[in-house]
């Protein structure tokens, strides 16, 4: 089903809260961004009467019992937030102009139906004539203005408008992984990846690749089960992709360079319980502990 909406939301937990079921992304206090469900998997609460054919992603902030004192959003959050809207209405095909309150609002907007579209009653803001059940980045600072909706649109149509660069590889990496020799790639983050297919080969995983879903799915009898992790993947301006379980929840994030699927290495390791050592510039991944190899 075709992604109409998007709605930005907080979660009222402190920076660490990234629950499934939800919303599809949660940006952490940091501003890792944690894709926790594919967009193209509705979800039935984030907000109301609106989730059919929306996406949800949150800040997780505004938590504890003085939200603006323990838990406000950090810059980190709000401009990671709007990095990732702006990539995700780049891949829908949205253009800047397409970035309004009818297509990307608050949940302070929605609850208010500012967007002209009326499916349930006014549990907005006070300030807005409502009930006040959800204000959700009305304001993005403390005694702010009220106007975080239209900051957040002029935000994802800035980075939707900029033209990054792709980040630098500094260079190949010997992977020894589970006996097998394969090639990483260092980039300027310091952190190595690896083609999803190499791993998958070296520990006799099964693969399958959606390009319509942008997803690569990963299984196999001697897969152990993921512990869901979902680090960030840690470069942006980056063509991003999910890699899933057969069940399609996600297990990380990859990229797609040269056409070829790639993750980082020690998220890899830490999902799947790995043993992972570094040695003179090089990378050992040593044998399933579930299984020996």
């Amino acid at each position: 089903m075709e992604v109409k909406r998007i709605y930005l939301h907080w979660s009222a937990t402190p920076y660490n809260w990234r629950e499934p079921g939800h919303y599809h992304t949660v940006v952490q206090g940091n501003g890792n961004v944690v894709r926790l469900t594919p967009y193209d998997h509705f979800l039935s609460a984030h907000t109301l009467k609106r989730n059919r054919d929306a996406v949800g992603i949150a800040v997780a902030c505004m938590g504890g019992t003085d939200y603006w004192r323990e838990y406000p959003p950090t810059d980190n959050q709000i401009e990671a937030m709007c990095q990732e809207v702006a990539q995700l209405a780049t891949r829908l095909g949205w253009k800047q102009e397409d970035i309004t309150v009818k297509k990307v609002m608050t949940h302070a907007e929605a609850a208010s139906c500012r967007d002209g579209w009326h499916p349930h009653g006014n549990y907005g803001p006070v300030p807005w004539d409502g009930t006040g059940e959800r204000w959700d980045l009305m304001q993005l600072k403390k005694n702010g203005p009220d106007n975080g909706g239209d900051v957040l649109r002029e935000k994802i149509k800035q980075y939707m408008a900029e033209d990054k660069p792709s980040p630098k590889v500094l260079r190949d990496v010997s992977i020894d992984c589970n006996g097998e020799s394969i090639t990483g790639v260092m980039y300027e983050n310091m952190s190595t990846y690896a083609q999803v297919s190499s791993l998958a080969s070296a520990y006799k995983f099964s693969i399958d690749w959606s390009p319509e879903k942008r997803r690569v799915y990963i299984y196999g009898e001697n897969l152990p089960q993921p512990k869901y992790i979902h680090d960030d993947l840690g470069l942006s301006n980056v063509d991003k992709i999910d890699v899933c379980s057969t069940d399609g929840r996600i297990i990380m994030s990859g990229f797609l360079k040269d056409g070829r699927a790639y993750i980082r290495v020690v998220e890899f390791a830490n999902e799947f319980d790995v043993p992972l050592e570094t040695v003179d510039g090089s990378i050992k991944l040593g044998p399933l502990e579930d299984f020996g190899g």
